[in-house]
């Protein structure tokens, strides 16, 4: 687990800096993912095999194993840094690390490198090797903060920066780093530098700085990442709201909690509730692995009749030619203007004549005219190579409480009811699976928030369904056809995440945990 302060070293370097990835305990960290399967697996697949021939060059001329390599040289603290990443930035993106190592891997390291002394920068011997291509420096000290804001500076540790020479720049921009000095100018300064700083300690600390010239000089996005029981979690940060979702009025979602997802079956393999748009671009996202042609209400010109949330789930059966059972649920400001309409678009729908569409839209027929919650439904057949598909659409609105109203009150006259409406396409056979460990029931102990979007997916459960489909898939879909091997997505139990404003609405937060199989966890134990 890194340690409190970890943070507080990043928010120190010099504002130049684009991207840093701050890693404690790092030697620690590769035993701990060199035994699970998933990175067992993730490790087979095609990689930069420049990078990985250098390294391994570099720890055969040091006498060690590329893993020995890396705990002495990287194990302990280590920052990359990277700065002039930007697009329109003059030259070439530039690099450099900064790593705590131990004395003796210093002195190894200076001896069988060759590295030489060429210049002295304030006060700092500058050396170079390979010919003068990097620059190296060091120091007697710690990557550490005292409760005072200065680096710890002892004898028990040696402070290592390295860089290629081209990055001259950067790796000067930092040296004051090894000397427990803080640069003039540092990230610590910027709203980038003071959510690093707030973030609680985990494994690993990582930054971006997107900026967007015209609206958000300042745009970024930052992480805390973290394994823990053999869970990957990350807390992050992106910054200001209004640049990440241009066009969306930071003060418009209200806060609400989630315990509608705790009303839905058990066991979904997605589930996804938040702001409508957010919502459907999910559902967009995911229709391909869904394989459904799903009624698109905003394409049918409804938007302007929608609220501004929406739920999407999608349950599936055990065998890969089983189709999914899907719910979808957006809420709505009036459901009297809405209902005429959306009844007359998914009654389209339905299969057969006009006559008998119209025929079936009710079940059961309701005396003067179908009431809101009256469950509707049309059949839709699809033909396929073997038989025609029969499925069920299903919908109905819910009437809810209008705001200020006592519960269970009836809405004035003159005042428009609020409530959601749900749709439901029912395959012909059940898709819902046995209750599992993961369900919508892991978000019953979130708070209200001002939530843009909460879900969870169970990557297993489409595992046999990618696989199914990734025979269509573009040749150079690499990650598709990785995510679809048996020996990935089996090992993912499930993924959970929310998004939300905080209270300033400036920012947007983030929480995502990834939980491995049992099965998986153990084995990394």
């Amino acid at each position: 687990m890194a340690e409190p302060d970890l943070g507080s070293v990043v928010a120190r370097l010099p504002t130049s800096v684009d991207l840093a990835l701050a890693v404690d305990n790092g030697a620690a960290l590769r035993r701990e993912l060199g035994g699970m399967p998933l990175m067992l697996t993730l490790a087979t697949q095609p990689r930069p095999e420049a990078v990985f021939e250098a390294w391994s060059e570099l720890a055969g001329e040091l006498g060690m194993t590329d893993a020995e390599a890396f705990d002495l040289l990287l194990g302990r603290r280590m920052i990359i840094a990277g700065a002039d990443l930007q697009y329109g930035d003059a030259g070439d993106p530039q690099w450099a690390l900064l790593s705590e190592i131990d004395p003796a891997t210093e002195r190894s390291l200076r001896e069988k490198l060759g590295a030489a002394p060429r210049r002295i920068v304030g006060g700092q011997v500058v050396l170079e090797f390979e010919h003068g291509s990097f620059l190296m420096a060091t120091s007697s000290g710690r990557l550490r903060c005292t409760p005072g804001g200065a680096f710890q500076n002892t004898p028990a540790s040696t402070l290592l920066l390295l860089a290629p020479a081209d990055d001259r720049r950067l790796f000067e921009q930092l040296l004051p780093l090894l000397h427990c000095r803080t640069p003039e100018s540092s990230l610590a300064q910027l709203p980038v530098g003071q959510a690093v700083e707030s973030m609680r300690a985990r494994d690993a600390v990582f930054f971006s700085r997107l900026p967007d010239a015209e609206r958000a000089p300042e745009r970024f996005v930052a992480a805390n990442i973290g394994l823990v029981g053999g869970a990957w979690q990350v807390d992050a940060t992106l910054a200001p709201a209004e640049s990440w979702l241009p066009g969306v009025d930071r003060e418009s979602p209200r806060a609400w909690s989630p315990d509608l997802l705790g009303t839905l079956p058990p066991n979904p393999a997605l589930v996804m509730i938040g702001t409508r748009d957010a919502v459907r671009e999910a559902r967009l996202w995911s229709m391909p692995l869904v394989g459904l042609p799903l009624p698109d209400p905003e394409s049918a010109g409804l938007g302007s009749l929608l609220g501004t949330r929406s739920m999407f789930a999608v349950w599936l059966g055990a065998g890969s030619g089983q189709e999914p059972e899907v719910l979808m649920a957006t809420d709505t400001p009036n459901l009297d203007r809405l209902i005429g309409p959306a009844d007359g678009y998914l009654s389209s729908q339905g299969a057969g004549s006009d006559a008998e569409r119209s025929a079936s839209v009710v079940r059961p027929p309701a005396p003067g005219g179908p009431g809101p919650s009256a469950l509707r439904s049309v059949l839709l057949r699809r033909d396929s190579a073997a038989a025609g598909i029969e499925s069920t659409l299903n919908w109905l609105y819910v009437p809810e409480d209008c705001e200020g109203a006592e519960p269970g009150a009836a809405v004035r006259e003159g005042v428009a009811q609020p409530g959601w409406w749900v749709l439901h396409y029912q395959p012909r056979q059940s898709a819902q699976a046995a209750p599992s460990a993961a369900s919508a029931s892991a978000f019953a102990d979130l708070t209200p928030r001002r939530y843009l979007h909460i879900g969870m997916a169970e990557p297993r459960a489409w595992g046999e369904r990618m696989a199914a489909l990734s025979a269509g898939m573009d040749p150079a879909g690499e990650t598709a056809r990785l995510l679809a091997s048996p020996f990935v997505l089996p090992q993912i139990w499930s993924i959970r995440w929310a998004v939300w404003y905080d209270e300033g609405g400036r920012r947007i937060s983030a929480e995502v945990t990834l939980d491995l199989t049992p099965a998986a966890a153990a084995d990394a134990k």
